[in-house]
Order: structure tokens, then sequence, then C-alpha cells
């Protein structure tokens, strides 16, 4: 469960702009890391949301998948999507536990999920769900991560710099890459891998309608919103319309989005279990 959204609130206007990206990689990693075919492989959606990833893959001839998520809400929706056609089960849990035997999985994956994991000054727990990962994997297994980083928000999204105290405070709560590394090499995974895919959108249908932070969809496709006090986001509500008054917001989105096919805005890790292993 998300420590600053309310995902079961969210569920029903998610899916506004949001879409499974990026399918080439995770069939890429699939396909290089694993030696089985991919209609052989069960893919494990840790944090599925309303179940995009495990569709992509399902729809790609990924044979089974096991959805998992802490909202009701999102969990339903991801169900319906996936039912009939690869769907092994659905898991109404919250990470970072997994409530899943040893060696049960071939892949498992975490979809822009493990910043909502944290609280600041408080232990970190996405190492415990990498952790968990590496036990309910059989040993070869993959693991995927593809999550926004901390370097990578305030460059990758032009809405982000509408009010400094919030943008800050996000960006706070976002992970380091180092940090996601060191946890991997200390709970043993091999090959690890980081890829950043600097065109990558995570709201394509969405992301350039400069009146977006006007509307209550498009600030359902991104938690940013989410830690936004209501006089912070009149603010920025405020600022979005004086610029749409004085004719100059299509070239404030341009430039403030200049500098985001740099940094993109969210990162790939790639990691395998080693084939034999005696961490369980």
């Amino acid at each position: 469960m998300s420590t600053f959204t309310d995902y079961n609130s969210v569920s029903t206007n998610y899916d506004y702009g949001r879409e499974a990206t990026g399918a080439e990689y995770y069939i890429g990693a699939l396909l290089t890391r694993l030696e089985i075919p991919l209609k052989d492989i069960h893919v494990l959606d840790a944090g599925c949301g309303t179940g995009n990833y495990s569709k992509m893959l399902l729809d790609r001839g990924v044979g089974k998948v096991t959805l998992l998520d802490g909202s009701e809400g999102m969990l339903a929706h991801a169900k319906k999507k996936c039912e009939g056609r690869g769907l092994a089960e659905t898991k109404h849990h919250v990470l970072p536990t997994l409530p899943f035997p040893a060696s049960s999985f071939d892949c498992v994956m975490f979809n822009n999920v493990l910043h909502h994991l944290e609280s600041p000054g408080e232990e970190l727990q996405a190492p415990k769900a990498l952790a968990e990962a590496f036990r309910v994997l059989k040993p070869g297994g993959l693991l995927i991560i593809f999550n926004l980083m901390n370097h990578q928000f305030e460059k990758g999204f032009w809405f982000s710099r509408f009010l400094p105290a919030p943008m800050q405070r996000y960006k706070d709560g976002l992970p380091k890459t180092e940090i996601y590394l060191e946890a991997l090499k200390s709970i043993g995974y091999d090959n690890e891998q980081v890829m950043v895919p600097l065109n990558l959108l995570l709201a394509p249908k969405v992301y350039f309608d400069e009146e977006g932070p006007l509307k209550q969809e498009f600030r359902s496709t991104h938690s940013f919103f989410s830690m936004t006090s209501p006089e912070e986001l009149k603010q920025i509500q405020e600022n979005l319309s004086e610029l749409k008054r004085i004719g100059q917001l299509k070239d404030y989105v341009r430039e403030m989005d200049r500098e985001r096919v740099l940094v993109g805005q969210s990162c790939f890790f790639f990691a395998t279990k080693p084939q034999t292993n005696s961490i369980m």
C-alpha cells in the first residue's frame, strides 16, 4: 500500500493517461536472460496496479502472470484485464513481504511501486521487497525493476517545477540508484544491469497536455500531485492559468521539458538469481 497515495480512489482514473510502456525492454530481458520459451514463463507482477504491464506481457506471449497489489480497487481492474488469458492467481497483499513459497516464479517485476513503500525517516522497505523477490524466484530467475529515480523527477517532468517545495518533497522520497544496486548485491543477485530509456514516457497519451494539472484525471496519473497541499495545488493551477492567459503556456512547457531527454523518466534494473544458491 502506498504511504502517500490512496490508490483505491485513484484506481477509477488511473488509466486515463497511463499505459504499459517499454514492452521491448521487458520482452528482450525475458528472452535473453531466461532460457525458456515465453509461453512457459510465469511472472509475478508485484504491485501490479491496474494490470497494464501484465496485460502487455500476456499480449506478447508470456504464459502466466500472478497479480499482487495492496489496493483492492487497483487489483479489481487488473484482474478484469487479465482473467481468462493466463492469469494464474490474484493476491490482495501489502508489500514488502510476498505471500508465496520459495522458488515459485521465473520472473518478478516491480513497476513504479517500490518508492511507494517508503516513509520519511523510517527504515527502507524496498530492500526487503527485493529480498523477498529473491526468495520467491526460481534459481536462474529474473528480477525487473522499473522506477522513477531521485535524479530524474526535477528535469524529467515539465510540471515538477511550478512550486519548488512540493517538488523537493516528492524528489526526496524517490530512491537513489546506488541504494538499489547495493541492495541487489548484498542480497545475492547476479548480472545487475541499469538501463535508462531516455525517450520513454510514463503517461504518453497525456504528458504534453499543457492544461493537465487543472484536470483531476491528469493529476491521478502521477503521485506527485497527491503530495501537494490544497494551497500548493491552488498555486500550481493559478500559475498555469496565468501562463495560459498571457499566451506563454506552450512555450513554458516546451522549455521545462527540454532536459527530459537527458535524464529520462524512469530506470530499468535487471538482475538474476544465481542457478545455485543456499540463500532462500
